[in-house]
């Protein structure tokens, strides 16, 4: 769908996650259409962020399938409290987005995926409660639009040793803390993955350093042909990965919305897996 983010996560047990719906174009969903057309449930929605190509039709999703959400903010005393409480408070939704979720919050402990892990590595609060202020970073121009995009929701998706990064919109500052932040903590090995799901539509700034400690075999860009265009992709991107000669290098295949369509990624085990696209073209 061109420019749009959604992601549609079907578990071993059988539920499905979406992770974000798209946009509206000619006030006509694409995804509310899918999911219809397909006869689709929805058990969990997750919203990286409010913006037009990510949010579309966002009360209508949540109407159709009877998604339970708050009626009001989440308490502080929640956001700012002990891990397992908010947990238990968050379980009782089927709906969240950035406003209710800290880094590293554990989503397979709030929502069942059937041995799935999903841990968030970017939010709108820190691993204390605390919400993010990036506006005071020197490091960060701000403005309302970067931080909405800096603050939406990254995923880090494991199943039987297999690895999804979602990248929501997050720009290379974000990239770069989690890659730091994973380092100091010896723990840079759990960022690799095989399937990479571009940030901001390599729109904006990319590190690539980070994707390189990703490592994937498969990246996904879902953008529109705006992204030739930009540096993100055919300078640091095409240059520093594509074309780039490092060490125990796996990329095989980088998929564009725009000329491949939707990528299905079938996984058994980080052994057992491939993917193909609407246009059928498979690794």
């Amino acid at each position: 769908m061109g420019h749009g983010n959604a992601s549609l996560l079907r578990f071993p047990n059988g539920k499905n996650m979406l992770v974000d719906s798209g946009y509206i174009l000619r006030s006509k969903d694409i995804i509310y259409n899918y999911l219809n057309e397909n006869d689709l449930n929805i058990d969990y929605y997750l919203l990286t962020h409010f913006h037009g190509d990510h949010d579309g039709m966002l009360e209508e999703i949540i109407e159709k399938y009877s998604l339970n959400r708050p009626k009001g903010a989440i308490p502080e005393e929640i956001i700012t409290g002990d891990k397992n409480c908010r947990s238990e408070y968050l379980s009782q939704f089927s709906y969240l987005d950035s406003t209710m979720l800290c880094r590293y919050d554990k989503l397979h402990n709030i929502w069942d995926f059937g041995g799935v892990q999903v841990t968030v590595l970017n939010s709108r609060f820190d691993e204390n409660g605390v919400l993010t202020n990036i506006q005071n970073d020197p490091d960060v121009l701000y403005n309302e639009y970067n931080y909405e995009n800096s603050t939406s929701v990254s995923l880090l998706v494991r199943y039987n040793g297999f690895g999804y990064y979602h990248g929501a919109d997050n720009y290379s500052y974000v990239q770069q803390n989690n890659l730091i932040d994973y380092s100091t903590r010896g723990a840079k090995q759990e960022l690799e993955c095989q399937y990479f799901y571009a940030n901001h539509h390599f729109h904006n700034d990319v590190n690539p350093q980070f994707i390189r400690a990703v490592n994937p075999v498969a990246v996904y860009i879902p953008a529109n042909q705006g992204v030739y265009a930009r540096s993100a992709y055919s300078v640091i991107y095409k240059n520093q990965i594509v074309d780039a000669d490092y060490e125990n290098k796996r990329l095989k295949e980088t998929f564009i919305s725009h000329e491949s369509g939707s990528v299905i990624v079938n996984v058994n085990s980080g052994e057992d897996w491939y993917c193909y696209t609407s246009f059928n073209k498979e690794i």
